[in-house]
């Protein structure tokens, strides 16, 4: 038997969204090859892949930025399309230049995850309410992320466009890659045990 999916979904951001995706695909075989040794098979691969643009979401992400540092009063657009970063006269940063990171999309995250894990097993019948099972599992996981930051144009004023190029938005690439690998070897006996019946007999009075 042999099945699969696959799911695309659309994040919250309504500037660059973040997107998320999965693939999944099973097999799974049972045979009896004779009437006392059954044997058994599955295998399965999991892929995702969840990019959003903005600062790492690992390292605390857009949303800190956006929610609790925001100014709701103030457009983070100045009138000709620029990106409002720092203001001329307070020099506050609304939403600390995040929603200008968000509306350049040139910053992002990336991290893919895969997982493989294969099966083999037997069931071999040694008499009559007695089974042996054994079953070895492998798994082997990997975890990919790209992590990349930019520098966006800003406006403090009509025709004056300057460069944020500070942390986080100094140009910078990071890419890494973590795995691991599971071996896992399982032996157990099942014993059935016949009850006998239970006769009751009704005595009149």
């Amino acid at each position: 038997m042999i099945s699969g999916g696959m799911n695309d979904h659309d994040g919250l951001y309504a500037l660059s969204t973040d997107k998320y995706s999965t693939r999944t695909l099973m097999a799974k075989f049972n045979a009896e090859v004779t009437p006392w040794l059954k044997v058994f098979s599955t295998a399965s691969l999991f892929k995702s892949k969840y990019k959003q643009a903005g600062y790492d979401y690992e390292d605390g992400g857009n949303v800190a930025n956006l929610a609790f540092h925001a100014m709701p009063w103030i457009v983070p657009v100045n009138p000709d399309g620029t990106n409002v970063y720092i203001l001329p006269n307070s020099n506050n940063k609304p939403a600390d230049g995040f929603a200008a990171m968000l509306r350049t999309g040139n910053g992002f995250t990336q991290v893919g995850k895969t997982e493989q894990t294969y099966a083999i097993g037997a069931v071999l019948k040694l008499m009559e309410g007695l089974e042996l099972t054994g079953k070895i599992t492998y798994r082997n996981y990997a975890k990919e992320k790209l992590a990349r930051s930019a520098s966006f144009v800003y406006a403090r004023k009509p025709g004056q466009e300057l460069t944020a190029n500070g942390w986080p938005f100094n140009n910078r690439l990071k890419d890494g890659r973590d795995t691991y690998e599971k071996l896992c070897v399982r032996l157990f006996m099942l014993i059935s045990i016949a009850l006998l019946p239970t006769f009751t007999t009704l005595v009149p009075w």
